[in-house]
């Protein structure tokens, strides 16, 4: 988009296209810190003391949501992905994510997960999920057409994905929250 400041954002919709609607306030929080936002988020549908064991699926390098995520209370929050690095008190698996790995964990996690995004939606049919959807064209080229340039590309990509894999969810904002049924 080009300018970052919220005022100027607010006024070209960004809410809208950022999955907020017309809530302004928590977009504006959303903007000043978007993992702290995202854990808030979850721990308000997932609480910590429900779901010890979480998976952050493709977080990158720096761990920020797995930091976030431990900040509001997740005890065990395991890293899951090929360039992230070890962070203290922080386990790390340096492979990109499967999903049969998902039954290991009472909470699966992705922060715009890009290539991880397709595995993510399939896992939730086992295994609760808090999904952020990236903005990449790469991640839904079968569901989105690639030569339309608009802002609800994620949001519709992931929508039409959960649909296709059959996996009920709901949605918070930008961010998809889903229930296995019976696990």
């Amino acid at each position: 988009m080009g300018c970052l400041d919220p005022n100027v954002l607010l006024k070209r919709g960004a809410p809208y296209s950022f999955g907020f609607g017309t809530d302004a306030k928590e977009f504006r929080k959303y903007q000043r810190s978007p993992f702290r936002w995202f854990a808030e988020a979850i721990a308000k549908q997932f609480p910590p003391e429900q779901h010890r064991r979480v998976a952050d699926v493709a977080g990158g390098p720096w761990g920020h949501s797995a930091r976030a995520l431990k900040a509001v209370g997740y005890r065990v929050v395991v890293m899951i992905d090929p360039s992230g690095r070890r962070l203290p008190g922080m386990s790390l698996r340096k492979r990109k994510f499967r999903v049969h790995d998902a039954l290991e964990f009472d909470l699966l996690v992705g922060f715009r997960p890009c290539g991880a995004s397709q595995k993510l939606i399939r896992a939730a049919k086992q295994v609760p999920l808090a999904f952020l959807p990236c903005g990449c064209g790469w991640v839904w080229p079968s569901i989105v057409s690639r030569g339309k340039k608009y802002a609800a590309a994620p949001m519709s990509g992931a929508t039409k994905f959960f649909h296709i894999c059959g996996v009920p969810f709901t949605r918070v904002g930008p961010v998809f929250m889903s229930r296995p049924a019976l696990r």
